[in-house]
């Protein structure tokens, strides 16, 4: 009787110790162990302890080899050095254990998959097992990670069995860990490259070439370097002058790497075209010279080309050229292969758009020219061949200039209409003076009048009512036209003046 009461009362106590331990775990997030360690087990192993242990799985090669136990002499047996597993990145290991029965234990397996020394909460293999107290044989299963594992060395990973919960791999009560080591070896890694073409024209946009198969995170080197736009990276272009086999190196998170080639051959160039002028290359705009190459090849299509740029539609033997470029005949294969011909340079020179200027008696060109002549109504006023003319009367004016590089142009039509106006008076006798004036401009009329003073093309520059006098000073030197009016608005004179 006393028995059953003192295993009761064992067993309240470890619920209870269970209880406060995960309480613990919780509020710490658990802590992380060091591997090669001992763990700290608050009671020993007397009465939970492993029985025996191998490792299986398909592809899996295991030297552990623990078996025959009948009792637990110690909580940790560090085996690192001597048992462990070997297995390819992303196969599957099954732990297959038997420990002493009695009560509820728990069994967790952890692998330093980074190598940092320490047995960390994200590396628990699968899950914490639980165990029921009458279950003596279990397999545990777990997958070795494609990523976030150095493969090819021993890597430390922890059998841990304790009847609490939590605290694992670092503290339990009643139980046993064994440490051992597992190796990760690399999966076959395949990569492949991806070209949008496997042949290039010579001097043309060279081949994309895309590679693949190292995963998130993985590297790719490429070789040989020549006609390479880079040599790492997913992605390259490919502008060789040779035929030549392009070799990625893959390599993937975990160091695992593999290889692939592809081959990049040089499509045959067209023969190349002769393109000539049939005219003058320098020509004013609006001209134009013709172009034309020689005898076509069947099989092949031509382009005319300004520069880099293809002409839309320019495909006959000929094509006028109306502005500056350098333009040649791009012949182009059945392999999508072009070539150029040597250029021929043609120059559109400007006109020279001039611009008339009057100062009230002047005509004047704004900006000088090789040749000059002057027009009066459509009639080229003799002897005026200079950039400047005098007004003699109202008229259509125009001048024709031929700058430096022999283009003419004519300027736009100037109309003069009030030069040489005679005074006109109403009912009164009115004086203007002084005439030219510089400053103030005086009306001698026996009432105030209302004036309008415009340029002589007609544009109104100044307006004053009811007055006798006009102030000028601001007006630029010339000759101005001035109205006077009434308070009816009937006009009583009009007059030129000068300003000086």
């Amino acid at each position: 009787m006393s028995t059953i009461i003192t295993l009761a009362t064992r067993k309240i106590k470890i619920a209870l110790l269970s209880i406060l331990i995960f309480l613990i775990a919780v509020q710490n997030t658990f802590a992380q162990c060091a591997t090669g360690t001992a763990p700290a087990y608050t009671k020993t192993c007397s009465v939970e302890y492993y029985q025996s242990i191998n490792a299986t799985g398909i592809g899996v090669t295991s030297t552990i080899s623990v078996s025959g136990i009948t009792s637990c002499s110690s909580t940790y047996i560090n085996d690192f050095a001597t048992q462990g597993i070997i297995t390819m990145a992303g196969n599957t290991v099954n732990v297959n254990i038997t420990r002493a029965t009695g009560y509820t234990a728990y069994l967790s397996v952890y692998a330093d998959w980074n190598n940092n020394g320490m047995f960390d909460l994200s590396e628990l293999c699968g899950t914490l097992m639980t165990i029921p107290s009458t279950t003596g044989a279990v397999t545990y299963t777990f997958t070795v990670p494609l990523t976030g594992i150095v493969t090819g060395i021993h890597l430390p990973i922890r059998l841990f069995l304790s009847e609490s919960a939590t605290g694992y791999p670092c503290s339990g009560t009643y139980g046993q860990t064994y440490d051992f080591y597992i190796m990760a070896t690399c999966p076959p890694t395949t990569l492949s490259i991806s070209p949008i073409k496997d042949s290039v024209c010579i001097g043309g946009t060279g081949d994309t070439l895309t590679a693949s198969g190292a995963g998130t995170g993985g590297t790719y080197i490429w070789a040989p370097t020549a006609g390479l736009s880079a040599t790492t990276g997913a992605i390259v272009i490919a502008t060789p002058t040779v035929a030549t086999t392009y070799t990625v190196t893959g390599t993937t998170s975990i160091g695992c790497s593999g290889k692939s080639t592809e081959m990049i051959k040089i499509n045959p160039s067209p023969l190349v075209d002769t393109a000539r002028a049939e005219g003058i290359l320098k020509f004013c705009f609006g001209d134009s010279v013709l172009l034309t190459d020689t005898v076509r090849i069947a099989g092949y299509t031509y382009n005319w080309y300004n520069g880099a740029t293809l002409i839309p539609g320019a495909t006959d033997t000929s094509y006028y050229a109306k502005t500056s470029g350098s333009y040649t005949i791009g012949v182009t294969n059945s392999s999508g292969c072009t070539t150029l011909s040597t250029s021929v340079v043609v120059t559109a020179n400007p006109l020279p758009a001039p611009v008339i200027v009057f100062d009230g008696k002047i005509f004047r060109v704004a900006k000088y020219y090789k040749t000059y002549q002057w027009y009066e109504n459509n009639v080229a006023i003799s002897g005026a061949i200079y950039d400047s003319v005098i007004a003699k009367s109202n008229g259509s004016f125009q001048v024709k200039v031929v700058d430096t590089n022999g283009c003419e142009d004519t300027a736009v039509v100037y109309v003069l209409k009030r030069l040489g106006l005679e005074n006109t008076t109403g009912n009164y006798n009115i004086k203007m003076y002084p005439n030219p004036a510089n400053n103030v401009l005086h009306i001698d009329a026996p009432v105030q009048l209302n004036a309008v003073i415009s340029s002589v093309d007609g544009r109104k520059i100044k307006e004053q009512q009811k007055t006798n006098e006009l102030n000028i000073t601001s007006l630029p030197t010339g000759m101005y036209i001035i109205e006077l009016f009434d308070d009816s608005g009937q006009r009583l004179a009009i007059r030129k003046f000068f300003k000086n």
